[in-house]
């Protein structure tokens, strides 16, 4: 049970102690991404059941959905729009 305790000789308490950097609260500038307009156009899929609601883009002329991304409320939805440049979407259930 010491052994637990004395978290500064085991792993666990070194790699505690470890400051991470991941890069978090540096502002970069977010580029617009394309899509291919002229055979995708953007769809958000939602679930009548359960209410889930995924954005992303689905083909003209075969009708296939390619998912992009989670949508969990109108703050994302909003990122989605602005990150693909989009101005309206179509909703389908």
């Amino acid at each position: 049970v010491s052994e637990w305790r004395n978290t500064e000789s085991s792993d666990f308490g070194r790699i505690k102690n470890r400051k991470m950097k991941f890069g978090f609260g540096k502002k970069t500038e977010k580029a617009v991404r394309q899509y291919d307009k002229e055979n995708y156009r953007p769809v958000l899929k939602c679930s009548i059941c359960t209410g889930e609601q995924v954005a992303g883009f689905k083909e003209i002329h075969g009708g296939k959905f390619e998912e992009v991304m989670l949508i969990r409320n109108a703050k994302e939805l909003e990122a989605f729009m602005q990150l693909y440049d989009v101005k309206e979407i179509i909703r389908e259930y």
